[in-house]
């Protein structure tokens, strides 16, 4: 015959119930969090990638705002046909919407004219950490002030920027800039002196429709080739990756088709 369960016992299995909830609701929430802000995160990287690599083919940066469901040419740089959402929260549903300005509502925060994008949330928004959850991040961004040269930091920035006042040059003026001395820069309106050293390692020589760009001494350019080949230049070889502005490829040494490289795989490394 069975038993039937006492009071207490019953009581003792409510109280482990209990205890088992207090531990394990808790923990899968935070892991519910967690995971929520690095798909905000991972979405953003993803993001910010292919805004530069669109601003490095084509000058200048992609309309997105208003535009998330409908990427025109930015969908040859993005994998996916629309800008993702960010997760809900609280009270405010999943959303792609991508702004001009922040109003922590969700969505995406963009700026055109610089390409920086944002997730459009306040920090801690998922997780509550508002000192590692951080999206609010445009009063820490590097100001222009302390950017290495005029034109930006990176070779992202830089490149992009002197090819874009290579084309300005020519279609005001219907000819490319000059190709000797300092004319390769003041034709652009660029600082002579600003460019004679190295920017990061990378020396970088306008020259008519072409950008050369030469690693300092004691680094070497590695990048891989069109064909998937790993290809070297050492600061020793004298020799540089070229911009060809009447095609928009770079290559490797000469503007040959066996030497078109893809230049987001550009690596700067001491020799």
């Amino acid at each position: 015959m069975n038993k039937a369960f006492t009071l207490i016992e019953l009581m003792i299995v409510i109280s482990i119930i209990s205890l088992l909830s207090a531990i394990v609701i808790p923990k899968y929430s935070n892991i519910n969090s967690e995971a929520k802000a690095a798909n905000v995160q991972a979405n953003l990287s993803n993001l910010s990638t292919a805004i530069e690599m669109y601003n490095l083919k084509n000058g200048t940066y992609p309309e997105l705002a208003g535009n998330q469901d409908s990427l025109g040419d930015f969908s040859d740089f993005y994998f996916k046909s629309k800008i993702p959402d960010t997760p809900s929260f609280e009270d405010n549903s999943a959303t792609n919407v991508v702004s001009e300005s922040r109003n922590n509502t969700g969505g995406w925060l963009y700026y055109e004219d610089t390409g920086d994008i944002y997730a459009n949330l306040k920090n801690g928004t998922y997780t509550g950490d508002e000192v590692n959850e951080v999206w609010e991040e445009e009063a820490d961004d590097i100001s222009s002030d302390s950017d290495l040269t005029s034109l930006g930091s990176t070779f992202e920035e830089i490149s992009s920027a002197i090819i874009s006042l290579m084309e300005t040059l020519v279609m005001e003026t219907g000819k490319y800039g000059r190709t000797w001395g300092d004319y390769r820069y003041t034709d652009l309106g660029l600082d002579p002196e600003e460019w004679a050293e190295a920017i990061d390692h990378i020396y970088y020589k306008p020259s008519g429709s072409t950008l050369l760009i030469e690693p300092e001494d004691g680094y070497t350019f590695i990048v891989t080739d069109s064909d998937g080949n790993t290809r070297e230049l050492s600061s020793t070889l004298n020799w540089n990756l070229i911009y060809d502005d009447s095609d928009g490829n770079w290559y490797y040494h000469t503007i040959d088709e066996d030497n078109i490289i893809d230049i987001t795989t550009l690596q700067v490394v001491e020799s």
